[in-house]
């Protein structure tokens, strides 16, 4: 019998803070639309988004290709996405790590921006237009 061996990094955020964003977004009846960045101060670790309407979520994880995500339907059946998906982005401090400089990906400028909290304008993550279908109800969830 083969023994299974368990691997297990813990990394936490300076002075042990953990950052948690949620919200909300509705589309209308109109068929063309462009990808949705969401700039959350932080680098998520994990973000979800579910179409509240038919049921649909994308789940994605650290160590997870960016882009990527897993695809879920409402009967269950599941889809690993690695080309498209969620895009994260940025930098944050990380078990004491220092924050590199990041470029903000075009909702605030072009500049580059950090600060040693990890509050980085430009951290966050783009939802992929392909995942945003017209008359639909979407909520988000990112944790890091």
């Amino acid at each position: 019998m083969t023994a299974v061996v368990l691997t297990h990094a813990a990394t936490t955020q300076q002075n042990n803070v953990h950052n948690s964003a949620m919200g909300s977004f509705s589309t209308d009846a109109g068929t063309d639309y462009s990808d949705v960045f969401i700039s959350l101060g932080f680098k998520p670790r994990k973000v979800v988004l579910r179409d509240v309407t038919d049921g649909k979520s994308w789940s994605w994880f650290q160590g997870m290709a960016n882009p990527g995500a897993e695809y879920s339907v409402a009967a269950g059946d599941k889809t690993l996405l690695t080309s498209t998906g969620f895009t994260i982005s940025g930098a944050g401090v990380v078990g004491g790590t220092a924050v590199a400089l990041v470029d903000d990906p075009g909702l605030h400028s072009a500049d580059a921006h950090t600060n040693a909290q990890g509050g980085v304008k430009g951290n966050g993550f783009t939802i992929y237009s392909t995942m945003i279908i017209a008359s639909k109800l979407y909520v988000w969830e990112a944790n890091d």
